[in-house]
């Protein structure tokens, strides 16, 4: 019977909740890595996993709908602006 232990990865990636987006992003390319487990950390070092970001395109959805919401905000403020001027 072939069992979870034999085909696991053991070199378990992990950050914290307070990584930038973007940076968790980056760590998974260039790592080439499926996921990362979100740990909180506690005194002593001890790392308590908290959840976890499966897929890189979880982040980058999140990260283009930040993008698109920017986009609006300074097409609105570019608006803005030159109405004033005239």
């Amino acid at each position: 019977m072939i069992t979870i232990a034999s085909i696991c990865n053991r070199a378990v990636a992990f950050t914290t909740r307070d990584t930038p987006i973007a940076a968790a992003a980056k760590l998974m390319r260039q790592g080439h890595i499926g996921s990362l487990v979100i740990v909180e950390q506690m005194n002593g070092g001890k790392r308590i996993p908290v959840g976890s970001i499966v897929t890189v395109d979880d982040i980058l959805e999140v990260m283009s709908e930040e993008l698109s919401e920017l986009s609006r905000i300074v097409a609105r403020e570019q608006a803005r602006e030159a109405s004033a001027r005239k």
